[in-house]
């Protein structure tokens, strides 16, 4: 039996494509916001989300039980850090361009559409327990 962690093969195909794009671009994003102007908090936060990212994307393609959790979160803290990224870009004008707004929407529905089609392991049997009933 093969190992899944969605429901749909075309969400697996689809994140085995996304995640791995988004780290690289986390780890760019890193490496630029280290060399440029250091902030401790900003440096800190991106690494922290380049480290989720890189978690999530081995255990997309080990496809163990707790992925869905794990790409949630990072998908979350990349969520607020783009958001935080525009409302702070300055302090009186918001940067509220239709190709950011698409993204975060973007991502907001890509959170919803891996929580809603993930793959429940509490229900899947072992191979042992199949055939055994409790007394």
């Amino acid at each position: 039996m093969e190992k899944r962690v969605f429901r749909k093969k075309w969400l697996f195909v689809f994140s085995a494509i996304f995640l791995p794009l988004i780290t690289f671009g986390l780890i760019t994003e890193t490496i630029e916001s280290y060399l440029n102007e250091f902030n401790f908090l900003e440096f800190l936060y991106l690494l922290l989300a380049t480290i989720f990212f890189i978690l999530s994307c081995f255990k997309l393609f080990r496809k163990d039980e707790n992925t869905v959790i794990i790409i949630s979160v990072s998908l979350l803290l990349f969520l607020f850090f783009l958001i935080y990224n525009i409302l702070t870009f300055s302090p009186f004008y918001i940067d509220l361009e239709p190709e950011n707004l698409i993204f975060i929407l973007f991502i907001t529905l890509y959170i919803v559409l891996i929580n809603k089609y993930k793959l429940n392991f509490d229900k899947v049997d072992s191979i042992e327990e199949i055939g055994k009933r409790e007394l």
